[in-house]
């Protein structure tokens, strides 16, 4: 299953995935307003809690009422519903531990980056669960500002971190998919170039 890494805001809803991209072609919006690469407001070097101070810019969002976390938050609880509605096709249970790749953040960001990316992990949890469906073509502006806000009323200790796992490197996940095509029992050597859109991770 694939879902491209983009929201778009339209008349009032925001559309996830696919139906982002969808409803952005169907009404030929200009390029600007369509939010993509999400995963560069975690791009190398920055601190993760400082996108909760940031806001989209009015052209994606004209009620200026979210941040870069609130479309973070929101894709990943996108993500988190279609993982678990795949686990429950193939009889494997929702709460099935899940762990989140990141750039190579600099040694005065990482630790606080991966706390604060393992607690929006874990409140993606909670609306994934919460909004359910909502979240698989498109929510309203209103339901998803209310669902953040009240998100935000939330304890860490009632989140369910016992959920993510530890954090790996992005080049370090990259490889995974080389060994699985490794021969049993074997030893083998590779080399991971990982180039993404704002940073590139060798492994």
């Amino acid at each position: 299953m694939v879902s491209p890494s983009e929201l778009l805001f339209d008349q009032g809803r925001i559309y996830f995935g696919t139906n982002a991209r969808k409803q952005f072609d169907d009404t030929q919006a200009v390029p600007d307003r369509l939010i993509d690469s999400i995963k560069q407001y975690m791009t190398l070097g920055k601190d993760v809690s400082h996108l909760a101070k940031i806001k989209l810019q009015a052209v994606q969002d004209p009620s200026q009422s979210f941040f870069q976390s609130d479309i973070l938050t929101l894709y990943l609880a996108h993500l988190m519903y279609l993982t678990e509605e795949a686990l429950a096709t193939k009889g494997v249970s929702a709460n099935a531990l899940r762990r989140f790749a990141h750039p190579a953040w600099k040694d005065a960001h990482k630790e606080g980056n991966e706390a604060a990316m393992k607690i929006m992990m874990a409140q993606a949890v909670v609306l994934a669960r919460s909004l359910k469906d909502k979240l698989l073509i498109s929510i309203s502006i209103a339901e998803a500002r209310a669902a953040l806000d009240q998100l935000q009323n939330l304890e860490v200790s009632e989140l369910p971190l016992n959920l993510i796992g530890q954090p790996v490197r992005e080049a370090t996940a990259a490889g995974a998919g080389a060994l699985l095509g490794g021969r049993p029992n074997s030893r083998e050597s590779y080399l991971i170039i990982d180039v993404g859109a704002g940073t590139n991770d060798v492994a």
